[in-house]
Formats: structure tokens, sequence, C-alpha cells
């Protein structure tokens, strides 16, 4: 009987113990949705970051990217733009930094298609990771734009598909040059 009763209780405790879980749902966002939703698309190199609490004593972070090519929005030699919360590695410690956002760092470089920026001044990459498209060098030299969460297939249908792009390694002028026509 005993014995029975741990049994009981073991199983009771184990339902009501509270599971640290996480979960989200993004929505996929095509390439030409993401490129006609965009404030700001642009192939850049981030040269700086500052987290601050901005006047109204949220937690953001600055970000400011030495623009390489534009194609929408900001056309200006250097870009800062505004993102919820400690949105770098440096800033890990903070209570505000959220799971699945772009971590920014001097030296990063990038594809980003952002949101207009709120009535607040914040911004961030469209569908939260989906239009930030690291760059990458292979053999010191060749830059390949990819995106660590497999979004790339996505864009390599989309580019394939208007027969423009018929190989595997994608540069960012080859990304760049596939919105241009998206949006003409």
């Amino acid at each position: 009987m005993q014995k029975r009763f741990l049994i009981v209780l073991f199983v009771l405790s184990f339902l009501f113990i509270s599971f640290n879980g996480r979960a989200s749902s993004v929505v996929h966002v095509g390439l030409e949705k993401m490129s006609q939703k965009a404030g700001n698309i642009f192939h850049g190199q981030c040269t700086g970051i500052n987290v601050v609490e901005d006047e109204r004593g949220l937690l953001s972070t600055e970000v400011t990217y030495e623009i390489i090519r534009s194609v929408k929005g900001e056309a200006g030699e250097k870009i800062t733009f505004k993102v919820f919360g400690a949105a770098t590695d440096e800033g890990s410690n903070h209570l505000t930094t959220m799971t699945g956002i772009t971590r920014f760092y001097p030296g990063r470089e990038d594809v980003l298609f952002l949101y207009e920026a709120s009535p607040w001044g914040f911004t961030s990459p469209i569908g939260l990771w989906q239009g930030d498209f690291p760059v990458v060098r292979e053999d010191g030299k060749t830059r390949l734009v990819q995106n660590n969460r497999s979004y790339r297939n996505a864009v390599t249908t989309r580019m394939t598909k208007s027969a423009r792009v018929q190989k595997e390694i994608i540069t960012p002028d080859d990304l760049l040059d596939e919105v241009e026509e998206i949006l003409q």
C-alpha cells in the first residue's frame, strides 16, 4: 500500500511541476514580402553598439552600420538604428535580452531588412531573424549570404525562379540585385 501511495504521489508531483519551456512561432516571410515591408534594406558592417536606457527608460541598443550598398531607405554612408533590449553578446547579463533576436557586434557584416522605425524609434529585422543575412567569407575572399536558421533555402528558391542566380553561392550583391528587381 505504501509503495502504491509513493507511485501515485510521484506521478501527481510530476504532473504539477512547472516546466521552464520556451515556445515561439514565427510566420515565414518570403523575399518579396520582406522586401516590400522593409523600411531599410542594406549591406553593411557594424561599426558600433551602445546599450543605453532611452528617453522612456527602456533598455535599448543603438547600432551603427557603415553602409556598403543600400537599396531601400537611408542611403548615406552610415545608419544608426535602435533595437529593444540588449541586442549584443556584451549585454547578455541584462534581463531584457530576448531569445531569437539578432546579436550585433562591431565587425559583423550583414544584409539587413529592417522594419520602419516605430513611433518610439525602435526597429528590428523583418520576422525577427528572417531579415538578417550574415555575410561570411570563404577562402578569404568569397562573400556568402547565409541565414543561420535555414532561411537561405527560401532565398535560393526565389532567386532560382527568377533565373538570375543559378549557382550555389549567393553574394550580397546577388541578393540585393534580386531585391531591386522585386521593388521595381
